[in-house]
């Protein structure tokens, strides 16, 4: 599969796109009220896609109002929920920047929309389910002070169940044989990268970020690890499928090789049935069972 600049979209793109029919907006913003990036105050911006999330989206928004740092905004771009999202939205109205509802491609089409939206110099992606560590914004604002606007930011990850219950931290020193670990639901990337590069294929359903990741690696933009657990990732959900095995595979043939492509698709789709297994055996103990074994084998604490 072959991938070319085309498909690939560009921030000036969404920003000239219309709304579309029966789009609802709500938040701060519908007021008036702006947050400004200040040069010793940088802005940050979080953008949430949600569909039908209504179950967890509140405590996303909890996370985000929460934040030491005092100059982040909250964008939530939603697909056109059924559920009761519009309520949570509705009620979470006065602490959210600016939210909208409508009709969209999926997860990664959220996200340009949101990052088209954004005003932030620094843009975190927070998926509906997850959530940000308490000091999330002000680490990472600190990581580019020392480091620049030109680097990308990452850190471990928290990984939660359903309940919120803490599984196991993900790191970054056990990895498939080329396919180096990303953490995306970590991810900080300053608006200049993003108007550089482009935003997220949305070709891709499930494994986009994996690809931009590989893009940016590509054009010798650097990542830079954080010192702390920037969010928590919650187990579940789209990318525990094999959606992302199949997308992952053209993926990695396109920027790193069709027979490394084969050996990485391979793990990870022997992974993925592993996980399946055991979770069709034990339910959501599975995760902690599988993190126990990990601590296990490995000698871990």
């Amino acid at each position: 599969m072959s991938l070319t600049r085309a498909v690939i979209p560009q921030v000036d793109d969404y920003c000239a796109r219309p709304a579309l029919p029966g789009r609802l907006v709500g938040g701060r913003r519908c007021a008036g009220l702006l947050r400004e990036d200040r040069p010793n105050r940088p802005l940050v911006s979080v953008v949430t896609p949600v569909f039908n999330g209504g179950g967890y989206l509140a405590q996303a928004l909890a996370s985000v109002r929460d934040q030491s740092y005092d100059n982040v905004e909250h964008i939530v771009v939603d697909g056109g929920s059924t559920d009761g999202t519009i309520d949570v939205l509705r009620a979470h109205d006065d602490s959210i920047d600016y939210w909208i509802s409508e009709r969209d491609q999926g997860m990664y089409d959220a996200y340009n929309k949101g990052i088209a939206l954004a005003r932030g110099r620094y843009i975190k992606n927070l998926n509906h389910d997850d959530l940000l560590s308490p000091g999330s914004a002000a680490v990472a604002v600190g990581c580019f002070a020392r480091h620049g606007d030109e680097v990308c930011l990452n850190s471990e990850l928290e990984l939660i169940d359903g309940s919120a219950r803490s599984i196991e931290r993900l790191g970054f020193a056990r990895q498939v044989r080329f396919a180096p670990p990303f953490l995306h639901p970590s991810w900080y990337v300053p608006r200049a990268i993003y108007a550089r590069h482009g935003l997220y294929c949305v070709h891709y359903r499930v494994a986009s970020d994996q690809e931009y990741f590989l893009r940016l690696r590509e054009a010798g933009v650097p990542f830079v690890r954080a010192p702390e657990v920037l969010a928590s990732f919650r187990v579940g959900g789209m990318s525990s499928g094999y959606g992302g095995v199949r997308e992952s595979f053209g993926i990695f043939g396109r920027y790193v090789g069709w027979p490394q492509a084969t050996y990485v698709t391979a793990v990870m789709a022997w992974k993925k049935t592993r996980s399946n297994a055991l979770h069709a055996l034990l339910g959501q103990r599975a995760h902690h069972v599988v993190a126990w074994l990990k601590r296990w084998r490995f000698g871990e604490r």
